[in-house]
């Protein structure tokens, strides 16, 4: 083999691994993403399933709990509000720790005589 030959296939052998190196960092880089992507969902499908466990204990309130507690307001580590839209309908939002996200919400109907802690 001459020397130009050899030269021509070395040059080729380095761009090949350049090009191998180059696939291989763009597939670490989506690995990587998707992992943190996973993570992100397990931990706000966790946050759901506290919220949710939450939410539903404030649908059990009374009446008179549901009308003491109208506002926003931080319970534990959520931000509850509860709006009166009508008489006997509660609105039930449950916010993150920031108030910027609703994770979940709901409406309840209480009727006067229903409620047995009234």
């Amino acid at each position: 083999m001459n020397d130009r030959n050899s030269g021509t296939v070395l040059i080729e052998v380095l761009v090949a691994l350049v090009l191998v190196g180059v696939v291989a960092v763009g597939a670490l880089r989506v690995s990587t993403g998707l992992t943190q992507a996973v993570e992100r969902s397990h931990l706000s499908e966790e946050r759901v399933a506290r919220a949710d466990r939450f939410l539903e204990a404030v649908t059990l309130w009374s009446e008179r709990e549901l009308t003491q507690r109208l506002g926003v307001r931080r319970q534990g580590r959520w931000l509850l509000e509860i709006q009166r839209p009508a008489e006997g309908l509660y609105t039930i939002q449950v916010f993150d720790s920031l108030g910027r996200d609703t994770i979940l919400a709901t409406a309840v109907l209480r009727r006067r005589g229903d409620d047995a802690n009234d």
